[in-house]
Parts: C-alpha cells; sequence; structure tokens
C-alpha cells in the first residue's frame, strides 16, 4: 500500500507494531522476570511502530496474556510476580491507560484478544492497545538449581479487569483419572485419531514425526527458535533416552516445550489514529477475518474425539467473514503443542497435511518453544513480519486453548480493506456448538467394556500409568463412555499397551471408591 491507495476508513483496525524478546539461553548476571520480558517486548513493538514517544501517550488499553503461574496453583512461580501484570507493564512503559485486562487461561487467548481489541476499535470504544504476554519459564528453573533468592513481587495500582483462570475444561472423574495434564490429555485425541485412519502405532509415529519435520525446518530458519536444530522425521520417529516416551504416543520431541524465556507484544489502534500519528502504511496488516469457538463440553463428552468441530467452525466463520477461501492462503500457523492439533486442524479445514504451502511461521511449540497461553502472540507477530514484505498474501493462525476446547482464528493480510470493519459476535455461531449432541459418560463404569482410547504416560521412559477411555454396556441396549486406569502395579499391561495395540480391545471395567479400574482379557 502507498500513499495514492484508497483510503481505509479511520475506524478500521490495523496492526503496526510488532515485537519479540527470546533470549537463547539463561544467564545468571541478566536475571529477567515475564514482566521484564513483556515489557522489552513491548518497547521492540513501539519501536517497530516508528513514532515512539506519540504511540506511547497514545495506547489506552493493555492485555497481559496470563501467565502459567497464574494458570493453576501447581504452577506457582516460586519467586511471587506480580498481582496485576498488565498494570505491571502499563507502569514500566510509562502508558495511561483506561482498560487493563487479565485474560482467562488457554493458548487462545493471544488471538481472541486481539479479536476483541479490533472490534472495540471499530466501534470506538478505545483508540490504540497493547497485547504482550511472556513467560521465564527457563530462568526460573535455572534460577532454583542456582539457588538464586530472587523477588518479583509487584503490587501495581490502578484497576485491572483480571478474568479469573476461566471455566473448568475437565470434570472431577477426568481429572481423577488423569485426563487433565496436556501431556497425557493429547495423546487419548491421537490414537483417536489413529483409529480413524486405521494405523499402526509405527505407521503413525512415522506419519506424525514426517508431519513435525516439516515445523522444525521452519524453527531451523527462525532465529528466535529456543530448539532449531534440525531433526529428522527418522530422528523424530526414534524413540531413544533423548526422546523417550511421554504420553504414548508422543515421545518427547513432539511434545511443546514450555522451559523457554520468551515475550512477544503487538500493538493496534484504528486507521484513523495510525495516519494521525505518521506511521507508515507499509507497516500497517489487517485483520480480514476472525471468529472465536468453544467445543462442546468435557472429553469424555464429545461425540467423536477424532474430530473437532470448533475448529471447523472457526475457520469457517473467520474465512467467511475475510470472504477468502483455504486455497487463498499463502501460509499458516496452525497450534501446535502436540501433532493431534495440527492433524485436525487440517482435516477440518480440508487441507493435506503435505500441502506445500508453510503450516507454521515459527516452528512450532515444540522447536520455536511453548510459552505457556502466549505462543500465538509470536505466531501473530511472525505472521504479521511475513505479510509485511508480501502485502498481497493472506494469511491464517489458528490458535487452541484447553484440551481443543477453544480455538481462535484470525486471517491476516497487509492488503488494505475496504469499508467499515465489522466483527460477527461470536453467540451468534456457538449455538451451532452447543447444539451438537454429546457423548453420555458415566463415573461409576462396571461389566463388559473395550477400549476406544488410550494412553500410557511414562516417567523418565519408564510406563507408570495408563489411562483408558472405552465405552461400556455394548449389546445391552447402551453404549457408554468412561475414563479408567489399569490395575495398580501391574507392569505387564502397561507394557503391553506399549508394545501391542490395544485399540478395541476388550475387558471389565469396574469402580471402587470413585476410581474406574479396566482390565483387559488375558490379563
Amino acid at each position: 500500500m502507498n500513499r495514492r491507495s484508497p483510503v481505509v476508513h479511520d475506524r478500521m483496525p490495523v496492526i503496526l507494531g510488532l515485537g519479540q524478546c527470546c533470549p537463547a539461553r539463561f544467564d545468571a548476571a541478566i536475571v529477567r522476570s515475564p514482566i521484564d520480558l513483556a515489557v522489552e517486548a513491548s518497547l521492540e513493538a513501539l519501536r517497530d511502530a516508528g513514532p515512539v514517544e506519540a504511540l506511547r501517550a497514545h495506547i489506552d488499553s493493555i492485555a497481559f496474556v496470563r501467565l502459567f503461574s497464574d494458570s493453576a496453583v501447581r504452577l506457582r512461580s516460586p519467586f511471587g510476580g506480580s498481582t496485576k501484570p498488565p498494570r505491571s507493564v502499563a507502569h514500566k512503559l510509562g502508558l495511561s491507560v483506561t482498560h487493563a485486562i487479565y485474560p482467562q487461561v488457554g493458548g487462545h487467548t493471544p488471538q481472541s484478544m486481539l479479536n476483541e481489541f479490533a472490534q472495540r476499535i471499530a466501534e470506538g470504544d478505545i483508540d490504540a492497545a497493547l497485547i504482550c504476554g511472556a513467560e521465564a519459564n527457563r530462568t526460573t528453573a535455572e534460577a532454583q538449581r542456582a539457588g538464586l533468592a530472587l523477588d518479583w513481587q509487584q503490587e501495581p495500582s490502578g484497576e485491572c479487569e483480571d478474568r479469573g483462570v476461566g471455566p473448568a475444561l475437565a470434570s472431577a472423574v477426568e481429572i481423577r483419572h488423569g485426563i487433565g495434564m496436556p501431556v497425557f490429555t493429547y495423546p487419548l485425541f491421537e490414537h483417536a485419531i489413529r483409529a480413524a485412519r486405521g494405523a499402526t502405532v509405527d505407521q503413525h509415529v512415522h506419519s506424525m514425526a514426517t508431519l513435525f519435520e516439516r515445523f522444525n525446518r521452519v524453527a531451523v530458519r527462525n532465529p528466535f527458535a529456543q530448539f532449531g536444530a534440525a531433526r529428522s522425521a527418522t530422528e523424530l520417529a526414534s524413540i531413544d533416552a533423548g526422546n523417550r516416551w511421554i504420553g504414548h504416543p508422543y515421545p518427547k520431541l513432539l511434545n511443546a516445550q514450555d522451559r523457554v524465556d520468551q515475550a512477544a507484544a503487538v500493538i493496534l489502534t484504528s486507521a484513523g489514529a495510525a495516519r494521525d500519528l505518521g506511521v507508515d502504511p507499509q507497516r500497517w496488516v489487517f485483520l480480514h477475518g476472525c471468529a472465536d469457538v468453544s467445543e462442546n463440553g468435557f472429553v469424555l463428552e464429545r461425540t467423536n474425539l477424532a474430530r473437532s468441530p470448533a475448529m471447523a467452525l472457526a475457520a469457517a466463520r473467520a474465512l467467511a467473514m475475510a470472504e477468502r477461501a483455504v486455497e487463498d492462503m499463502s501460509v499458516f500457523d496452525l497450534y501446535s503443542c502436540f501433532p493431534s492439533a495440527v492433524e485436525l486442524a487440517c482435516l477440518e479445514m480440508g487441507l493435506a497435511e503435505d500441502d506445500p504451502r508453510d503450516l507454521t511461521v515459527t516452528g512450532g511449540l515444540p522447536f520455536f518453544g511453548g510459552p505457556g497461553n502466549n505462543y500465538s502472540l509470536h505466531a501473530i507477530a511472525e505472521m504479521c513480519i511475513r505479510l509485511r514484505r508480501n502485502r498481497d498474501e493472506f494469511g491464517l493462525v489458528m490458535a487452541n486453548g484447553g484440551y481443543l476446547s477453544k480455538q481462535s482464528c484470525g486471517i491476516y493480510s497487509g492488503r488494505p480493506m475496504a469499508g467499515r470493519w465489522q466483527r460477527e459476535a461470536p453467540g451468534a455461531y456457538q449455538p451451532r456448538i452447543a447444539e451438537l449432541p454429546r457423548a453420555e459418560a458415566t463415573s461409576q463404569p462396571s461389566g463388559r467394556a473395550r477400549i476406544e482410547t488410550y494412553t500410557v504416560a511414562h516417567e523418565r521412559g519408564v510406563p507408570v500409568r495408563a489411562i483408558v477411555v472405552g465405552r461400556v454396556g455394548e449389546g445391552a441396549g447402551r453404549d457408554t463412555r468412561f475414563v479408567a486406569n489399569t490395575p495398580a502395579g501391574r507392569d505387564d499391561i502397561l507394557h503391553w499397551m506399549v508394545s501391542a495395540d490395544p485399540l478395541g480391545a476388550a475387558g471389565t471395567v469396574g469402580t471402587h471408591a470413585d476410581v474406574s479400574v479396566f482390565t483387559p482379557d488375558g490379563f
């Protein structure tokens, strides 16, 4: 776009500042908290936009993507933290913001907050917004190992809209049996996908490795990638001391890697304000389409664990808003915490896993790094950088939260948008998901049953616990889903589940003291 391009509507949201801070290694002489990293990324975003001081005075809204340490009690930082992270960043940057938001838990929140702020800018509710986020998980681990006494506690003044962790993403019975830890929940989707494909374990592991080799190639080229060593599909699929099982069928190198120090920031405002500020229009990137969709129920309640209706609808509504099709996209960033998230995104969008277009702009969570809920803000920043260079291209970001629970999608381009920006309210299409049937699930299964999907949790490569999702009551007019573990102390069953293929295996399930136990036939 240049000065002779058609004038973009004054209230059109535009992205004009992008920043990332991703130190490659821990340095005990420069110990930075998540707030420090977020401030550095935000300063980079201000410099990237151009008129730093004018823009600093113009920003009236800020959101800080929820920290890992505030997402669950077990993740609390040993060094404390800010009671109001967005206010801490605003104070350090010298921003006089009216709106400070601390969103709910979920990897979808960077995209969903951008969608929300874009709408508020278009409606004239706010003028300019900063979205930032950071994790210092590597520093936390290394500082503890070194015995450093750090104090990251801050209690900034000012109001903050803390939206809390959000609704529960797993039921009490799911949590009792191991569903709730992502490393042991996403493998349940993966084996369900494998079952739908009719693949053996070896065939499917090779397929996953081939898919993620593509992500790794992008990470190798990305200077911000935390784990950018080149990895072949053969290496990714080989089980050894450096690539041991975590949650079968995922070896370590196919899991999101969250021990990182990474921060990102994005600034957006209206086209009218960008003109007044003198921001070069060649730096503008437009959000042509967006959508936010939540899945229907807990994991056990989903009728098909090898599909994601929420992903399908999020992509469809975002593309419809942008008046584009999947074929029009030049590049994607599909959330890649585990292979199942990418496989389902491809399936629901009709996108081949070997499509020649890049499926990531960062390198993905196993290779670029997985900074908690904030990964997709890096994806958005990288996407916008690419689209500045190729202004007629379109790119799609799919951000995922929970256990395939929440999906936020954005369609981006440097190509100007005509007319007024109008977002379709998520409440207009969410009922399509809410109206879908739910699977019947029981917390007290008893009787003959079969395995629908499963995983075997490992510790340091040793199998320690199986999670079985199955069906009970077949042949008696019912087919009810359940979750169970295998009998305690039965290493022979665990080794069988890893070495054989228990999909569809029959057995008996029973419940005692709120814990259900599945014993396969023959044991």
